[in-house]
């Protein structure tokens, strides 16, 4: 055999290798927020670790993706939630009849909500937010056959400044330090019903308060220690 011959043969074998290794090499969260998936996508998606999608996939699917040795998470808004959102008997609808637990009694637009949608921000200083909302997202999790929740737009930099200024008013402590306790109470529920993982985004805003609590994040920052996945998105 030449040098030229051996040369052909090693780059041949490096291919096969490199085919190899990105056939079975796993990648670690995708997003896909495009509803029930195709055939395709579903193959796609089961190539990953943890799958996001921001509404629950039909339990076929969930299924499907569960064979495939992939874990779903729930797209979940951390500091918030959408009035339309809240369905009659949805926890978040309990929260606007009692009155409680919330920032702002009237519905706020804009900041890192959408502009023409009405919002409504979570008081984490409260027990309905500590302890009952931990509760309520473990329930629908439990429910719907997934395994974990995305929080997106964590920390207090993501909440309208109209709400902010209210918790400042009501409390003397930090808005993180207080979504702290939710995290960990949520830690604990997820935990206990091996629904398990903790995605977010932005936690690095407040690392010491987040991360501890969290599996992996979403937009690390520079210069901190997140535990960060690799990302892909899915159309």
């Amino acid at each position: 055999m030449n040098v030229r011959q051996a040369g052909v043969l090693l780059a041949f074998a490096l291919s096969l290798s490199a085919h190899a290794y990105a056939t079975q090499r796993r990648g670690s969260v995708a997003f896909d927020y495009g509803g029930t998936m195709t055939a395709a996508q579903l193959a796609w998606c089961g190539r990953f670790d943890f799958v996001v999608t921001h509404d629950p996939l039909p339990p076929a699917q969930v299924r499907a993706l569960h064979q495939q040795g992939t874990r779903l998470v729930l797209y979940e808004w951390a500091v918030a939630f959408y009035a339309s959102l809240a369905e009659s008997g949805s926890w978040e609808a309990s929260l606007l009849a009692r009155k409680r637990g919330l920032l702002n009694d009237r519905p706020l637009r804009g900041g890192s909500g959408a502009a023409d949608a009405d919002a409504f921000y979570f008081d984490p200083s409260t027990r309905e937010h500590a302890v009952e909302r931990p509760a309520a997202i473990a329930a629908r999790l439990r429910a719907i056959g997934y395994d974990g929740v995305f929080l997106d737009t964590t920390t207090a930099e993501s909440v309208h400044p109209e709400a902010l200024a209210t918790l400042q008013q009501r409390h003397a402590e930090r808005y993180d330090a207080a979504f702290a306790e939710f995290l960990r109470n949520l830690r604990h529920e997820l935990n206990a019903g091996e629904h398990g993982v903790i995605i977010t985004n932005q936690g690095y805003r407040a690392s010491d308060d987040v991360l501890p609590y969290a599996d992996c994040t979403e937009s690390s920052g520079r210069g901190t220690t997140a535990r960060t996945a690799g990302t892909a998105s899915t159309t």
